[in-house]
């Protein structure tokens, strides 16, 4: 399932199939990282998200595309279980940008050229909320209802 975006694209451009969409209304994206989509899916009310999907090493420069194609999401909330690491480099993007060389600090990922020129817009539009504190993802329900 597909989100029509208002620039008339189909959202997610990146493997629509492999995440869940909520609320096409909703400014909210969330990426639970290695715990299954579906554990969370069924505690996590879906009127409060656009996109939940999960995110793995490889996802961080999809995710950034998904992120930067649909200029409603506003929020990118980050929960779950992450068993290699990948979101230190995902808080990294948000809160210092790029290395000279696109690698994100403290980390060895690397985004590419054609992403890194327009990282500035998504990081001005987006803002990352760290919730990997908690797995109780009834407590997620909460803070998903109070972004503004």
């Amino acid at each position: 399932m597909t989100i029509t975006t208002s620039n008339g694209i189909d959202w997610p451009i990146y493997y629509a199939d492999t995440v869940r969409i909520g609320n096409p209304d909703s400014d909210t994206a969330l990426i639970c990282l290695w715990t299954k989509k579906t554990h969370v899916d069924t505690v996590v009310n879906d009127d409060h998200y656009a996109l939940l999907g999960q995110l793995y090493s490889y996802g961080i420069e999809i995710l950034c595309r998904n992120l930067l194609a649909n200029n409603k999401i506003r929020y990118l909330v980050v929960t779950g279980i992450d068993l290699n690491d990948v979101s230190p480099g995902l808080i990294n993007l948000f809160e210092y940008g790029l290395n000279p060389d696109n690698t994100i600090p403290g980390t060895n990922i690397e985004v590419s050229d054609d992403l890194a020129e327009h990282l500035d817009v998504l990081t001005d539009r987006v803002t990352l909320v760290d919730e990997r504190r908690s797995n109780d993802f009834d407590d997620l329900n909460e803070t998903l209802r109070s972004l503004p």
